[in-house]
C-alpha cells in the first residue's frame, strides 16, 4: 500500500454553539465522542493492505466487508473505502479517543451509590412517615422517567466493557444524559422526584424544628 495524500475533514462531537442553550435542556441530537475525519486524495478500494499496515504498526485490527477498525490503547481508528458513503466519494479514516477509564469506574460506583441512596430514602419515607396516595403516584412517575436513563447508562457501560477488548469505537457513559430526547425526560423525572422528597420530608423537618424549640 502506498502513501496517499489526505486532509482533515471535520471535527464535530458537539452541537453548534447556537444550539448550546436549548441543548442544555432538550439534549443534543448529534452528541458523541469528538473525532477527526480524514479524506484520502487517492482512491482506496482494497482494505486488506490497510489492515495489514496497521497491524504491522502495532495496532489491534478488525475487519468487515466495508470497513477496517483498529485499536491501540484508548485510540480507535475506522477506515472506509472509496465510495462508501456516496458514489465516487473519497476513502475516509476516522480517529477518536475513548474517555478515561476512571470515568467508567466512577460512573459505575456512583450508579450503585445512587441506587442504595434511593432505596434508603424510599424506606425512610415509607417506614417513618407513611406515604400519601398522591405522593406515591408522584414518586412512581419520577422513578419511571429516570429509569429510562438508568437502563441506557447501564447498557452503555456494558458496551464500554466490550469495546475495551474490541477494536470499535467507545460509547460515552454519560451519552444518555446528554442525548436529545433522553435528557429532558431525565430532568423532568429528577424534578418530580425532588418535589416528592420535599413533600415527604419537609413536614418531618418542620416538626423536629418545632419540637426542638419547645
Amino acid at each position: 500500500m502506498k502513501d496517499v495524500p489526505c486532509r482533515p475533514s471535520r471535527q464535530p462531537g458537539r452541537s453548534p454553539p447556537r444550539r448550546e442553550h436549548a441543548g442544555f435542556v432538550a439534549g443534543y441530537e448529534d452528541y458523541g465522542p469528538g473525532y477527526v475525519d480524514i479524506e484520502f486524495g487517492s482512491p482506496i478500494t482494497d482494505l486488506a493492505p490497510v489492515a495489514q499496515r496497521l497491524a504491522d504498526a502495532g495496532w489491534r485490527t478488525g475487519r468487515t466487508a466495508d470497513e477496517v477498525t483498529a485499536a491501540r490503547g484508548d485510540w480507535r481508528l475506522t477506515v472506509h473505502p472509496s465510495g462508501h458513503s456516496v458514489a465516487d466519494g473519497p476513502a475516509t479514516l476516522r480517529a477518536e479517543r475513548a474517555g478515561p477509564r476512571l470515568t467508567l469506574i466512577l460512573t459505575a460506583v456512583f450508579a450503585l451509590l445512587g441506587a442504595f441512596a434511593g432505596r434508603w430514602l424510599a424506606r425512610r419515607a415509607g417506614d417513618d412517615l407513611g406515604l400519601l396516595p398522591r405522593l406515591t403516584a408522584l414518586n412512581a412517575v419520577g422513578f419511571l422517567l429516570v429509569s429510562a436513563h438508568t437502563l441506557l447508562t447501564a447498557a452503555t457501560l456494558a458496551g464500554d466493557v466490550s469495546a475495551a477488548f474490541g477494536t470499535g469505537p467507545f460509547p460515552l457513559p454519560w451519552g444518555p444524559t446528554m442525548s436529545y430526547g433522553t435528557r429532558p425526560v431525565t430532568l423532568i423525572g429528577l424534578l418530580i422526584t425532588a418535589i416528592w422528597l420535599a413533600a415527604v420530608f419537609a413536614p418531618r423537618f418542620t416538626r423536629q424544628v418545632g419540637e426542638g424549640r419547645g
